[in-house]
């Protein structure tokens, strides 16, 4: 029986779901050529009818990684409407989240390994990053919003990756639980500073005017 054009495509996606849900919970390392096509039930010669190397394949199945992630982001956005900053810190340290790496965050999940991760693959968790940096920002706002949309995503990763390593639970959910509160508290700071420039630049000068003077 012939293989379809469809089935190829088919199969080729099936391969991603497999490969994109285990590096992020198993890491980049994990992935075997022999396994990943037995679960995908394939043979381990019609790999590379799909992938014309390994790298090639991380390089793929970390993109389809972050999709997920993306996806959760995105519908947060209700009726056109934007999410809260809040909003935003309770969907990204969320507990669920930190406990299921293969259906969140590419970035939190490959954090700790990818500096040893082929350039290319490097490249995409970057442009993952920034596309997440964007995201948070439209939840900030203000002149200084990317940046402290980095600071915001960079404590996000790092919370997440040291809830994950610690075999103590209660302390881990502290870490994500203080995490949260202090994000929320820095963001109502700048917040409540901006306001306070605001309010000193639009306050009418009280200087004499020396001409009432004659």
């Amino acid at each position: 029986m012939g293989y379809s054009q469809a089935q190829k495509v088919q199969g080729h996606q099936k391969i991603l779901d497999i490969a994109g849900r285990q590096i992020k919970e198993r890491g980049l390392e994990s992935l075997s050529i022999d396994a990943l096509m037995k679960k995908a039930g394939l043979t381990k010669g019609a790999f590379y009818g799909h992938f014309a190397s390994r790298d090639e394949l991380l390089l793929e199945a970390t993109r389809e990684a972050g999709k997920s992630g993306n996806a959760v982001l995105n519908s947060l956005i209700k009726n056109g409407v934007h999410p809260s900053f809040e909003t935003v810190i309770d969907a990204y340290l969320d507990w669920q989240h930190v406990v299921n790496p293969g259906y969140g965050c590419a970035v939190c999940a490959l954090a700790g390994e990818a500096k040893s991760a082929p350039e290319p693959v490097k490249a995409e968790l970057t442009d993952n990053f920034e596309n997440q940096v964007r995201f948070i920002a439209k939840s900030i706002g203000g002149k200084r919003a990317i940046e402290q949309a980095r600071a915001v995503m960079s404590a996000f990763i790092g919370a997440i990756s040291i809830a994950r390593t610690l075999s103590d639970e209660t302390l881990a959910k502290s870490i994500v639980t203080e995490t949260r509160n202090l994000l929320l508290q820095s963001v109502k700071t700048v917040a409540t500073d901006v306001r306070r420039v605001r309010r000193r630049t639009a306050r009418p000068s009280r200087r004499k005017n020396p001409n009432l003077n004659h």
